[in-house]
């Protein structure tokens, strides 16, 4: 218990001070807990504050102890616009717990990064 304070003290301190008014990163909703077995769903909402369009971002999730990984297709942003993407994961065979997942959205030109627990029942 310790070990998953410490690591969420850590990302909070980073996400702070990394964190900028500039930020990509709208809302981001999952459907956890999910029972293992049933599909994970999270919605990454990209919102673009600037005039020039966005090109080519993608979302991602990472989960560090599962070694899961999966990722939108490119996708645009107009200026002053928002869009959304749907990531599934299939949570077959995972047996249950809170895993720490890292939640990516970037392009050749800007990365954000935000961490959430995931938990499977």
């Amino acid at each position: 218990m310790k070990k998953k304070a410490a690591l969420f003290t850590i990302f909070v301190i980073l996400s702070f001070f990394g964190g900028g008014f500039n930020s990509f990163f709208g809302q981001i909703r999952g459907n956890d807990p999910v029972p293992s077995g049933e599909v994970l769903e999270y919605h990454v909402n990209a919102v673009n504050h600037a005039d020039d369009d966005l090109e080519d971002a993608r979302a991602s999730i990472f989960i560090y102890e599962l070694g899961g990984f999966i990722s939108t297709n490119t996708f645009d942003v107009d200026g002053k616009d928002n869009a959304g993407k749907f990531l599934f994961f299939n949570t077959q065979g995972i047996p249950p717990g809170e895993y720490l997942a890292r939640i990516t959205l970037s392009n050749d030109d800007f990365r954000e990064v935000k961490h959430r627990y995931i938990t499977i029942i």
